[in-house]
């Protein structure tokens, strides 16, 4: 027997629908779906309730002549460190990624039915989501809101309580604060602690105490009234109160403490926070900072330029405040984005600004986009800036090895630039980012939300951007495959491909390079797209032995495309070939090519009109074998995208100027390749110029290039001065600075605040300047140790049984003793 009803979409456009009583309510609402040509929704009934879909049709209360609508919702995504999950249109949830990081909802997929809202737990360590259902559970009842830490979540129930799970180390165990969770209207969290805002604007706090997850021992809970916003950075807590004070608490040395502040914190309007400083701006228009200096909590270098802020955006280190003519004032750490004078020119006119972990990326009022900070963070856009135009909305992963940025053009199509392997090359899928309406990112990926609901994900596969959509399809197969009792679900999915004219290579083709039949069966499951590559009987055939005329082995093949599946996708004759062939004349090794077309497997760099040979004559023109060229091209490929004559070219030059010769930049490049990567006028240039003002010869300069080329990721202007002052205030002449810094160059990356605090702790323990220059001449890198080491080794000493005065006062080689115990 059926039954006929009429579904009807808000726009007033209806179906007719049959299903039998033997159906399920997922039958009719797919029927509905097709009928109406639209993509997946929620069924309602008369009454605007949501139908279960997994009601068979006789045990619903649905008859002939019924009404339904078909509500359809937009696709929402969010994202932990390396996973994502999505609402989809129905309110079902779909998640990819590391299953780790909550990739795999696989053991509570029948739950996740008419979810409302999704969230993550935050922060690089972010591992796990959480969903709310339109009945305010989350396993929980009547839920209002959720909050996370990094490990763990609190959700805020109808009746104003709140429910944690999660680490309870990390605010998953709120029993100590329990009675006091009441009338909970808002909650904050940084890494390990929550903080709660009550109806009565007091406050209440969880979780690690070292993380500010104890407000009462930090002495600011009678403080703590009429607090209307909190910040968090990772380890501290700052709120503003009713009065436009500020009240700080947690770790002091990620801005737990504003007490050397607090009197300018006076009619506070906004805060916001670096991973270990916060930045307030005061209803005037200026700005005060605290916290850790070197990441924004000192703006002494640039506050008579903080005037009329409107807004201040942050990276891990630095801020960016937009000030109200529409220019841009930027302090912190030089290598996450703190210094701009290289932009400052083109910083006019900007509407928005977003960071990743170490740069910025501005959206100005014409719709381009100006990026300064660090390279691999996103902060060089200038390969992609023709392409930057009319952009409205830009996003960005998070990652200390890289991180990128994604711009959604007015067009819905989107821009990449940054690290390639965290996003920042989406070539891969770019003709599939079309209408894209919304973007969201992990830790080291991308996933675009289209117009039609559709997902495309790109970037570190594992942070859940190497398969595209395929996950999504995957999970949503295989619950099709569970519901209609079918078996062995990839084979039922190529059964209806084959429809098509496809169907799965035989084991005697996979067996040809490498691919046992379960390799091949997850390859499908995690990038079904290969079959948009014309996979037929005899196409697989060609593709495959078009790969194996490569010279690669089977293993090598197998690995490859069981790694980077898009690889059947290339012209094999015209792009693979023809690379393998030039990588082999550089005198890589079989391996190394299979390692490099790993990193590279599709985009511009592997089509046909490419060649190496231009790369490979100009490293040879500077001295490097053909054994060191191949391992500086297998180790850094992307050096293969920077223009020779106006990138390459001119970094030998200077470094040849600055007295290195043949030996040295060969052995420089072959040791760190990524010396390609930095500015020559920004940072190469002041670095020459600096160390020769601070008093080292050409020869120390040149010794420093060489053994420490990563001083070039520096600000010089920034961090030299600051590190000459505290050594010459203890009596070093510019000689002695000299022979220090070109014997230690390493000292070039401690921090001025590092050094300061660890000459202070010297004289402290009795060392006079005299005593603390020899043992800074002995044993350099004790500037970079932290006082709890210090003190430790001083404590070890005296156990021996010398009193404290007599540990530090050990003459000679002991008192390098002292530290390396």
């Amino acid at each position: 027997m059926a039954i006929s009803v009429e579904v009807g979409l808000l726009s007033g456009k209806t179906a007719t629908v049959q299903v039998t009583l033997s159906d399920t309510v997922q039958t009719l609402k797919r029927r509905a779906e097709i009928s109406l040509g639209v993509g997946r929704g929620r069924l309602l009934d008369s009454s605007g309730s949501a139908l279960d879909t997994r009601a068979e049709i006789m045990k619903s209360s649905l008859q002939t002549g019924d009404s339904l609508t078909l509500q359809l919702r937009q696709v929402h995504a969010c994202a932990t460190s390396s996973a994502f999950a999505a609402i989809l249109g129905d309110g079902s949830v779909v998640s990819w990624g590391d299953a780790a990081c909550g990739g795999d909802s696989s053991a509570v997929q029948e739950q996740l039915q008419n979810v409302q809202q999704i969230r993550a737990s935050a922060g690089m360590s972010a591992s796990a989501f959480a969903a709310i259902l339109d009945d305010g559970s989350v396993q929980l009842k009547n839920v209002q809101k959720i909050q996370a830490s990094g490990f763990a979540f609190a959700a805020i129930l109808g009746d104003g309580s709140v429910v944690t799970w999660g680490l309870d180390g990390a605010g998953g165990d709120s029993s100590a604060a329990q009675d006091q969770l009441k009338d909970v209207r808002q909650i904050q969290a940084n890494i390990h602690a929550f903080a709660a805002i009550l109806g009565d604007r007091s406050v209440v706090t969880w979780g690690s105490a070292d993380h500010g997850g104890d407000s009462v021992n930090d002495n600011v809970q009678d403080q703590l009234k009429n607090v209307h916003q909190i910040q968090a950075s990772y380890r501290a807590f700052a709120a503003s109160l009713g009065d436009g004070s500020v009240v700080s608490w947690g770790d002091a040395a990620y801005g737990g403490d504003s007490s050397a502040v607090q009197e300018q914190l006076q009619n506070v309007q906004q805060i916001q926070a670096s991973d270990s400083a916060f930045a307030a701006i005061l209803a005037n228009g200026l700005v005060v900072t605290w916290g850790r200096a070197g990441h924004g909590g000192d703006s002494r270098s640039v506050q008579d330029q903080l005037r009329n802020v409107q807004h201040i955006q942050a990276s891990d280190g630095a801020f960016a405040a937009i000030l109200g003519d529409g220019s841009v004032v930027t302090w912190g750490h030089a290598n996450y984005g703190g210094d701009s004078n290289a932009a400052r020119e083109q910083l006019k006119h900007v509407q928005h600004i977003q960071a990743s972990e170490q740069a910025f990326a501005a959206i100005l009022g014409d719709g381009s986009v100006v990026t300064w900070g660090h390279a691999d963070h996103g902060g060089d856009s200038s390969a992609v800036k023709d392409q930057l135009k009319n952009v409205r909305y830009i996003q960005a992963s998070r990652n200390m090895f890289g991180a990128a940025f994604a711009a959604i053009l007015a067009d819905g199509s989107v821009v990449t630039w940054g690290d390639l392997g965290y996003g920042g090359d989406s070539s891969v899928v770019q003709e599939q980012l079309k209408n894209v309406k919304q973007i969201q990112a992990s830790c080291g990926a991308f996933a675009a939300i289209l117009g039609d609901g559709a997902v495309v994900t790109w970037g570190a596969a594992g942070h859940g951007g190497d398969i595209g959509a395929a996950q999504v399809l995957r999970q949503a197969v295989r619950s099709l495959m569970d519901k209609l009792h079918l078996r062995n679900g990839v084979q039922q999915m190529l059964a209806r491909w084959c429809e098509d004219g496809l169907r799965e290579p035989d084991e005697e083709e996979l067996a040809e390079v490498g691919l046992s039949q379960e390799t091949w069966e997850k390859i499908l499951e995690e990038h079904p797209k290969v079959v948009n590559y014309n996979l037929s009987v005899g196409n697989l055939k060609s593709s495959l032995e078009e790969l194996q005329r490569t010279g690669l082995t089977s293993k090598q093949l197998g690995r490859i495309i069981a790694v980077r599946p898009q690889i059947l996708g290339l012209n094999q004759s015209s792009d693979l070939e023809s690379l393998v062939s030039e990588l082999r004349e550089l005198g890589l090794s079989q391996d190394q090519v299979a390692s490099t077309i790993e990193k590279w497997p599709s985009g511009k760099n592997l089509a046909s009109a490419f060649s190496v040979k231009p790369y490979q004559e100009f490293l040879s023109a500077v001295g490097l074998s053909s054994e060191e060229i191949g391992k500086v091209l297998a180790s850094h490929p992307r050096l293969l995208t920077l223009n020779i004559n106006e990138k390459m070219q001119p970094t030998v030059d200077f470094f040849r100027e600055q007295g290195l010769d043949q030996s040295n930049i060969v052995r420089m490049i072959s040791r760190y390749p990524r010396i390609f990567d930095y500015n020559l006028a920004a940072s190469m240039k002041p670095w020459a110029a600096g160390l020769q003002e601070a008093g080292l010869s050409p020869a120390q300069i040149a010794k420093v290039f060489v053994n420490y080329p990563a001083v070039f990721s520096y600000n010089c202007k920034v961090t030299l001065p600051p590190k000459i002052a505290v050594l010459a205030e203890l009596g070093m002449s510019p000689e002695d600075v000299g022979k220090l810094v070109a014997g230690y160059p390493r000292i070039l990356g401690i921090s001025s605040q590092r050094i300061r605090s660890v000459v202070d702790w010297c004289q402290a323990v009795g060392l006079d300047d005299d005593e603390t220059v020899r043992l800074i001449r002995a044993a350099p890198s004790v500037l970079g140790l932290r006082e709890e080491r210090l003190e430790e080794t001083v404590q070890s000493i005296c156990k021996a049984g010398c009193s404290r005065t007599e540990a530090v006062r050990v003459p000679g080689l002991s008192i390098d003793l002292r530290f390396y115990p």
